[in-house]
């Protein structure tokens, strides 16, 4: 059996990473998804597929995590090139 080789994303690669970093900051201040999408302004669906590494964030929803988080967008995202391109 063969494995389909897909390019390298880095995009795709960073979103995992910020899903990482949100939930071991959430679990870090004891936290439920509920408790945080709420601090933040958000859904907990939303907190879920964040964290799952399903969809990428948008700057102002780092923005709002950061600040629910207690800590900065940069700690979020260290790499904000390999996500949005800038």
């Amino acid at each position: 059996m063969s494995t389909i080789q897909l390019p390298w994303q880095p995009e795709a690669a960073a979103t995992r990473a910020i899903g990482i970093r949100i939930r071991r900051l959430r679990l870090g201040r004891f936290l439920t998804q509920e408790q945080l999408a709420q601090a933040a302004g958000l859904g907990r669906a939303t907190i879920r597929r964040l964290e799952g590494g399903q969809v990428r964030p948008r700057l102002g929803t780092i923005t709002a995590l950061a600040a629910a988080l207690d800590t900065s967008p940069e700690e979020l995202v260290p790499d904000p090139a390999a996500l949005w391109g800038v």
